[in-house]
Parts: C-alpha cells; structure tokens; sequence
C-alpha cells in the first residue's frame, strides 16, 4: 500500500489565510497548472498586488484513504471561515 500521499494548503500572503485544501503525491501542491477558475482568479489577484501565497504540507506519508478524509476534514474546517477556491467537499 503506498504511503505517498499527502494534504496541502495554499495561503494568502496578503491576508494570512487558506483559500485552498488539496491532496496529492510528488509535485501537486506546488503546480499552478490545472488548477479551477477561481483558484486562479486568487492568484493572478495576489500577482497583480506583488503578494503571493504559501504552500502548507499539513500532513505526508498517508494512503490515499487517509488524504481523500483528511482533505474532507480541511475543507469543511476552512469552508465555514474563509471563501475557498475548492469546489467541492473533497
């Protein structure tokens, strides 16, 4: 069973706050490429006023199980704080 994968976050600079929860393996928390509309209409914001934003491992080395429910667990966390660029639960 690969124990790759992982949770991740992307934060505000400009705001100091999450807009995005994701999981992945390898590169995936670090790739701008395809990524949803208004993820990228945060960003290209963040571009424009010279800020930009963090990438946050918030945990590695899980299954997959294991990320799909703690992404679930993040995004419903963050959704009743912040505006999230996720579209859905997870």
């Amino acid at each position: 069973m690969a124990v790759n994968f992982y949770v991740y976050e992307h934060w505000r600079l400009d705001k100091d706050e999450c807009f995005y929860v994701g999981k992945g393996t390898g590169d995936r928390a670090y790739r701008r490429n395809g990524r949803g509309d208004h993820w990228n209409n945060i960003v290209n914001k963040l571009d424009r006023i010279g800020s930009g934003y963090e990438v946050k491992l918030v945990a590695t080395g899980l299954i997959e199980k294991d990320a799909f429910d703690l992404e679930i667990e993040r995004i419903a966390f963050w959704r009743d704080i912040v505006d999230l660029a996720n579209k859905t639960n997870g």
